[in-house]
């Protein structure tokens, strides 16, 4: 029996709880806990972590939050500078507790070392190198980016290192020295579904603006999701599609962004086609996804590209950008583009659009493919894994 301690500090803080690294831990962890009742974890976090990841408690699993009289907000504010103080209170936990290992969930950012003093192995996950790439739209000055390439480097620190992708696996392997054997790809799951066949009425899609066929997007709103290409691909098709067609961009984008975007598509004379849905319930996400016509998802870079796979679970066609992961893990099962030339997207959406025949053949296979990824399969074989790096 090994003791494992998941170190999910960080995850609990804002800038990543509900976004990727929050989704992925939260949905590892659980499953982890679920399928694993012969060895021991400590779950190490702050005020709030039972809650943060929901887990069904069992004997196996015990808590530690640390400085868990604090307040999350004032923890996350203090994080930085008592760095020092911080991983000394951590390995004096480690020793107490006789771990034999820590699994990091997130690392190799600006504002996150871990430092175990080497009291037992360590195992790091690494997502992506996004800051890193598009450094202009992500780090303050100079400085910002040598810091972030200092706490790249402490991977090297690490005993073993699991990877979202091969693509992710690769670009470390650029900026660090590691033995490739040491670094384990291990694809995410993507959660299942609880879908109702009850009918997702004309009068609901209209509540969101939706009154005619239309093309989604699902995601976030930063530089390098590229969400302007979709209008400018969009405003080339022919009149009769643009006519009959709206642009769905389903999730929260800021006020700034979303002016910018609707400048956008005045300039094309699109006003009225695009809509902005606000937040949207998980349960109408699955139903947009079902009603759409094709995701286009035509981001720059992704360390995996969990949305393809998940309007792929939900029947719907994607046409998606080659490029980093999502090549990688669209394969043959969506249609791909360059994400760098609006002609090429456009062409692809023309494609997805006017083929029917192609369109049901994609949403076919591509759920079928979509089952092999199973948070499941994921736990097990992150488990495995672990049992290795001992």
């Amino acid at each position: 029996m090994m003791k494992v301690a998941l170190d999910l500090r960080a995850c609990q803080f804002s800038n990543y709880a509900t976004r990727g690294i929050g989704y992925y831990s939260k949905n590892l962890v659980n499953n982890i806990l679920k399928y694993d009742r012969h060895n021991e974890y400590v779950i190490f976090g702050y005020k709030g972590i039972g809650d943060f990841l929901g887990y069904k408690k069992e004997k196996n699993i015990s808590e530690i939050e640390l400085f868990g009289y604090l307040p999350l907000g004032l923890n996350q504010r203090m994080f930085i500078q008592r760095k020092g103080i911080e991983s000394t209170y951590f390995n004096y936990w480690l020793k107490r507790r006789k771990i034999d290992l820590v699994l990091s969930f997130l690392s190799g950012d600006g504002q996150v070392k871990l430092e175990v003093g080497r009291v037992c192995k360590l195992v790091r996950i690494f997502y992506d190198l996004i800051p890193l790439l598009f450094g202009n739209h992500y780090f303050l000055d100079e400085k910002s980016k040598i810091e972030y390439l200092y706490n790249l480097k402490e991977f090297e620190n690490s005993d073993s290192i699991i990877t979202i992708s091969n693509n992710s696996k690769n670009d470390l392997l650029k900026y660090i020295d590691f033995k490739p054997d040491k670094i384990k790809v291990i694809y995410p799951g993507v959660s299942e579904t609880n879908f109702s066949e009850d009918n997702f009425s004309a009068k609901k899609l209209a509540e969101y603006g939706i009154k005619n066929k239309y093309l989604l997007y699902v995601g976030g709103y930063d530089y390098r999701k590229n969400v302007e290409s979709i209008i400018k691909a969009f405003a080339r098709q022919e009149n009769d599609i643009k006519n009959n067609f709206q642009l769905v961009f389903a999730g929260d984008a800021g006020q700034p962004q979303k002016d910018k975007l609707k400048a956008l598509a005045q300039k094309h004379d699109l006003g009225n086609k695009v809509i902005f849905t606000g937040f949207v319930p998980d349960q109408d996400i699955i139903h947009l996804y079902r009603n759409a016509v094709a995701l286009v998802y035509p981001s720059l870079y992704e360390g995996f590209g969990m949305t393809v796979l998940e309007a792929m679970t939900n029947h719907c066609a994607v046409i998606t950008s080659k490029s980093s992961s999502l090549g990688e893990i669209a394969k043959n099962y969506a249609l791909t583009f360059d994400p760098t030339k609006v002609s090429k997207i456009s062409q692809t959406m023309y494609q997805i659009i006017t083929d029917n025949d192609l369109r049901n053949d994609l949403r076919k296979r591509a759920f079928d493919y979509a089952k092999n990824y199973n948070w499941k399969i994921t736990a097990i074989e992150t488990i495995k894994f672990l049992q290795q790096s001992i």
